[in-house]
């Protein structure tokens, strides 16, 4: 097995996060023959890789068959044996750092996922006007979320590129370098994500649970307005990103206001107060929980057998309630009680009529008053 010797003033003890800069193509020498180089995983085959801006992912074929992600970083990464745990195994490959001199470098391992981004998923929904798809990506997304919103920790850098859709469109996220953990409480955030998706006034000390409510939303929101209409926003680049968090934080943003137009005309309550979220002030946005909630659940709610759910308002909003509870989130700009069953709302200055399971029946209603 080859030993270490000193390279750019590092010694062969050093682990990755002191480690000099290692190129991508030092890594596929290593990678590609591992032959001898690997402490404990043997030898392998490689099926392929992709690259990201610190780290080079491989996915390869243990002699027992087993399909393994193999992450090596091209530079230094703090924090990686409390985020990844054993999953970091530490001077695991030998990487040469030339014809006779090398180093053993930490890879982190997990098992391979099988999938597509979800970037790359709605590209090929919206080309195929693929709604059901859409709609069912958009659910699963929200069902993710709202386990993360309800987690201690946070991924860090969410964004299309770092979420897998498997082939049963199950969702899965994966590149959690910039993760929070509640151990990490008081420190400073090791980098901010992609600015794109993260929200304008993020700082560094801003490094807690809630860093990943703003791209949730984002997510959400642009995931929710696709299903409904997959060509609402025009051609979409590679991110899937129609508009910008600071696009979306400005005075007027058209691709917003689209999508919140479009769910004020179809009733999507949820999806229209978590598109206003985009334009909080604030990275921290304490009711997502509530709207993504209602979303997940297919809008639709089942009050108590033989109840008319009441006319209730809460935080600005109107919803329904029946025994103490709400049936029918506070969502609404205005609202009438139930009368035959049915019950008339307004939302984004649109008017319509709702069953008492949450259900639009009709759009474009007339209300006679608006209630104070």
């Amino acid at each position: 097995m080859p030993t270490a010797t000193k390279c750019g003033g590092c010694d062969e003890a050093s682990p990755v996060s002191v480690l000099p800069i290692i190129s991508l193509y030092r890594y596929l020498k290593s990678v590609s023959n591992p032959h001898g180089l690997t402490r404990t995983l043997g030898s392998f085959r490689m099926k392929g890789y992709r690259t990201g801006n610190s780290a080079a992912v491989f996915e390869v074929e243990l002699d027992d068959g087993g399909r393994k992600m193999l992450k090596c970083y091209t530079r230094p990464r703090p924090g990686l044996r409390e985020i990844y745990g054993r999953r970091l195994l530490e001077k695991e490959l030998y990487v040469y750092t030339d014809c006779s001199h090398g180093v053993w470098v930490d890879v982190v391992v997990t098992d391979w996922v099988d999938g597509i981004t979800l970037g790359e998923a709605v590209h090929r929904a919206v080309a195929q006007d693929d709604r059901t798809t859409l709609r069912r990506i958009s659910a699963a997304f929200d069902r993710m979320a709202l386990g993360m919103l309800a987690d201690e920790r946070a991924h860090g850098d969410l964004k299309p590129d770092n979420i897998i859709v498997t082939p049963g469109l199950r969702l899965r996220l994966i590149d959690f370098d910039a993760a929070y953990l509640p151990s990490m409480y008081g420190r400073e955030s090791p980098e901010l994500g992609t600015a794109a998706w993260q929200h304008p006034s993020r700082r560094k000390c801003d490094f807690n649970r809630h860093i990943d409510d703003y791209p949730i939303a984002m997510l959400s929101t642009v995931l929710h307005a696709l299903a409904v209409e997959p060509t609402l926003f025009g051609r979409l680049d590679d991110d899937c990103q129609p508009f910008t968090s600071q696009q979306a934080s400005a005075a007027r943003c058209e691709a917003l206001e689209r999508a919140e137009r479009l769910f004020a005309g179809r009733c999507m309550p949820a999806e229209y107060r978590t598109a206003q979220l985009l334009r909080s002030g604030s990275y921290i946005l304490p009711r997502l929980e509530e709207f993504l909630s209602y979303t997940a659940a297919g809008h639709s709610t089942q009050p108590p057998q033989e109840t008319i759910p009441e006319l209730e308002y809460r935080c600005g909003l109107w919803g329904y309630a029946a025994a103490g509870q709400f049936v029918i989130p506070p969502l609404f700009d205005s609202g009438f009680e139930f009368r035959d069953g049915t019950a008339e709302v307004t939302l984004g200055g649109i008017a319509h009529r709702i069953s008492t399971t949450g259900q639009p029946i009709e759009s474009g209603v007339s209300p006679d008053a608006v209630p104070q």
